[in-house]
């Protein structure tokens, strides 16, 4: 993530810097490597593998986004593949939720795409995808 990512505030009397999310999105990404390398199995059936967490992007229309890692959709006909989904949730509409599948594959796939910059770069436009969608509606 590059610094035009990092957004800020200014008006007359202050300036109010806010955060962007790489920093937290790192700490959960490597949390989520870490509960999929016990949880998430190379076959069949597991239960959802998630971490949540708040957006502190003030620019955004985002309140809360989830990164899950789930069987996939077809997993009767593909009992190996994984999916790694994003879920955002809108901060003025809370009923409004934006997902997105940002990886199918098997659980090695799965795990090499978290520990690459990939994932940042994906999660990023994403989020910025997610509130512009939310505020369309």
């Amino acid at each position: 993530m590059n610094n035009s990512n990092i957004s800020r505030l200014q008006s007359s009397d202050s300036k109010q810097e806010f955060f962007n999310n790489e920093e937290q999105i790192r700490k959960n990404i490597k949390k989520l490597y870490k509960e999929s390398l016990r949880r998430v199995v190379e076959y069949g059936a597991f239960s959802k593998v998630k971490v949540n967490f708040v957006n502190k992007d003030k620019n955004l229309d985002i309140k809360n986004i989830e990164l899950s890692i789930k069987p996939s959709i077809l997993l009767d006909e593909r009992p190996k593949e994984r999916e790694l989904e994003i879920s955002v949730q809108s901060s003025i509409n809370e009923k409004n939720i934006y997902k997105l599948v940002l990886k199918r594959g098997q659980k090695e796939e799965i795990l090499k795409f978290l520990q690459s910059e990939d994932i940042l770069k994906k999660i990023d436009k994403s989020l910025k995808d997610a509130s512009e969608a939310f505020l369309e509606l």
